[in-house]
Order: structure tokens, then C-alpha cells, then sequence
């Protein structure tokens, strides 16, 4: 799956690729944490932080609405991509 191809890259040390699968898996499937936690750690590695501003923005969005679980885990990738 893209997903797990985005955390393979991941690891590989590849964090544009990473990026680029995760945003393809989150495409097809908004609601993966799996795949939005990658992509938050990608652009996190490659010092984009104001579009991790931009997605935590919408993910808080989404939650408020009711459109989509809140989640510890991803709450707490963007506040540790943001603090660095």
C-alpha cells in the first residue's frame, strides 16, 4: 500500500518520497493516521513546517466538525513537528 511504502521510505532515509506516498495514500483515504503521521514526520525532516501548520490546521478543522476522529497520536506528531 502507499502507506506503508511512505513509512518504508521513511526509514530509508527518504523523506521526499515518504511524503509523496503519503499524500497519494491520504488522497484516496483522508481518514489514515498512518499515512498523515508520515507524511507530518516527512515534511517535518524536510523543514517544511508551514505545511505541517497547513494540515494540522484542517486536521483541527476536521475534528471540530465531527468529520474525523480526534487522535492522541497525531496531535502529539504536530505538536512535536511544530516545537522543533
Amino acid at each position: 500500500s502507499l502507506s506503508a511504502g511512505g513509512r518504508a521510505a521513511l526509514r530509508q532515509g527518504r523523506p521526499y518520497l515518504a511524503s509523496q506516498l503519503s499524500r497519494e495514500a491520504l488522497g484516496g483515504e483522508p481518514q489514515r493516521e498512518d499515512a498523515a503521521l508520515c507524511l507530518v514526520a516527512s515534511l517535518t525532516q524536510l523543514g517544511r513546517s508551514r505545511e505541517v501548520e497547513v494540515l494540522r490546521d484542517t486536521y483541527r478543522r476536521q475534528t471540530a466538525r465531527g468529520m474525523r476522529k480526534p487522535s492522541k497520536m497525531l496531535d502529539q506528531a504536530f505538536d512535536d513537528a511544530l516545537e522543533a
